[in-house]
């Protein structure tokens, strides 16, 4: 039999991978592969053919003027990209990415958007910015990154949270964070998020090659030593303020 090509959808890298989103998509790529997988990740930016056969799709975190840049091309493919969600085919969504695929944004000049409905929470965008490490307490356990954002997600009735969340700058407000459909996620927690967490990337995986007929692993990559003293390191530092960013 010819081995069937697994493919990552990753939507707008150029523009929005502003937290090194792209590499999510790489790292989920990576750990199919290790299990015998053949991957390819493949970019759409609005311009070129959305593939016919998708096993997960990424989206990133960028500034709010590329995200208004790509909305009217994203919306091409609302309809799609709810099927995947339905289909349980993982969206794995950060930041204005995922601000993308929610309900409603209202920009901070109070313009009014329609998102493309995947995800049930609601956006405010304000200027109001979070800046620091993240730790979010999940069902996956303890979620360690960045947050770099200046708005606040409120969920639909019924929605389901990541989970509750601090940021460095603000160690002591605790916010719900997050969406989760099914066996996807959306989120502000930037790093990237699953080369830092193998827990949250596990699931994703397992999804994937389970419907490949690969039989997921139960016993931790060589990778992950290197997650773990990077969060190590985070954790360490989890109260730090950043009071500047070097561009």
């Amino acid at each position: 039999d010819a081995i069937m090509t697994i493919k990552l959808l990753e939507l707008f890298p150029e523009e929005l991978s502003s937290s090194g989103d792209s590499g999510n998509a790489q790292t989920v790529a990576y750990r199919l592969q290790k299990l015998g997988a053949v991957v390819e990740i493949v970019s759409w930016n609005g311009d070129n053919p959305l593939p016919t056969e998708v096993n997960a799709v990424f989206i990133g975190n960028g500034p709010w003027s590329a995200a208004l840049k790509v909305l009217p091309k994203i919306r091409a493919i609302q309809v799609q990209l709810k099927a995947f969600a339905e289909q349980n085919i993982p969206i794995f969504a950060v930041g204005v990415g995922a601000e993308l695929l929610s309900e409603s944004i209202r920009s901070a000049d109070g313009v009014q958007h329609e998102g493309l409905g995947v995800f049930a929470f609601d956006v405010v965008r304000e200027a109001d910015r979070r800046v620091g490490y993240m730790r979010i307490s999940s069902s996956n356990g303890d979620l360690i990154g960045f947050g770099d954002f200046a708005s606040r997600w409120t969920l639909r009735a019924g929605a389901h949270p990541l989970g509750n969340a601090v940021v460095g700058d603000r160690p002591s407000e605790v916010f719900v964070e997050g969406c989760t459909l099914g066996n996807s996620i959306a989120t502000r927690l930037g790093g990237p998020a699953l080369p830092l967490n193998p827990t949250l990337a596990s699931p994703i995986v397992s999804t994937v090659a389970l419907r490949h007929g690969i039989m997921p692993s139960t016993e931790n990559m060589e990778i992950d030593v290197y997650a773990e003293n990077a969060r190590s390191l985070i954790v360490k530092n989890i109260d730090s303020v950043f009071t500047t960013i070097a561009l």
